[in-house]
């Protein structure tokens, strides 16, 4: 149990420079020039571009789904990608220009 958690938070500063990164590429690239990515990104990228939705809030609605599909089946995917999910959008929001 104990090595779980130490396991866990080894990955908090990995997954804050790969949100701080995405944040970076998303409003540094993709926005500025109206470019499209895959995913839930994708998608909340078009509800930003169409209807001015902040991306990083249709980031975490669309991604809600996919984190109640792991934490049925899957608790430690869960955490790693909740985490990541709420920091990449936050992020996202906060330094869009």
């Amino acid at each position: 149990m104990i090595k779980k958690v130490i396991i866990m938070f080894r990955k908090i500063p990995v997954v804050l420079v790969g949100s701080l990164l995405l944040s970076i590429g998303i409003n540094g690239f993709l926005v500025p020039h109206y470019l499209l990515d895959g995913g839930t990104i994708g998608i909340a990228l078009i509800l930003h571009y169409y209807f001015e939705f902040p991306t990083g809030v249709m980031i975490i609605i669309l991604g809600f789904p996919l984190c109640w599909f792991a934490w049925v089946y899957e608790r430690t995917y869960f955490y790693n990608s909740f985490y990541g999910l709420i920091i990449s959008s936050l992020l996202i929001d906060w330094l869009e220009p």
